[in-house]
């Protein structure tokens, strides 16, 4: 996987590619599917008029979540707990506005009145584990 990027040229083709990789790997640990290259520039183009620059130990486990995207979940709810203000939420919650307000995503953040019941198993089980992957996760930021 390719490193996080710090913004410092946003116009490098390098640096381009790396975000929109970036974003790709976050709408998937969103909404479990990749994005177009349209919504990935959305993500690059939000990252450089907010210039997130990470702190030396965030870009260690920014690199960790990008390489390991099945730590995400658990680096992210450790991180929610230990420091929700951080450059790496940033990013997600970035990503998850972008997501939000496209029209081509937007009806997966709406819970219909009549949801199957496996919907509803789905949210139950989730919210069930939120609890084991914050501990993974704060394991992961305390001792990485």
């Amino acid at each position: 996987m390719y490193p996080p990027v710090k913004m410092n040229n946003p116009n490098s083709l390098k640096e381009i590619f790396i975000v929109k990789n970036e974003a790709k790997i976050l709408s998937h640990y969103l909404i479990g599917s990749c994005i177009e290259d349209k919504e990935a520039s959305l993500y690059s183009q939000a990252l450089t008029q907010k210039n997130l620059v990470f702190e030396p130990y965030e870009e260690r486990l920014w690199r960790l979540m990008l390489k390991n995207t099945l730590l995400i979940s658990s680096i992210d709810a450790g991180l929610a707990i230990l420091k929700p203000n951080c450059v790496i939420r940033e990013r997600i919650c970035v990503m998850l506005a972008i997501l939000e307000t496209h029209p081509a995503f937007f009806n997966l953040f709406i819970m219909d009145k009549r949801a199957s019941l496996r919907e509803w198993i789905e949210l139950l089980s989730s919210m069930a584990l939120t609890p084991f992957r914050a501990f993974i996760g704060i394991v992961i930021i305390k001792f990485y």
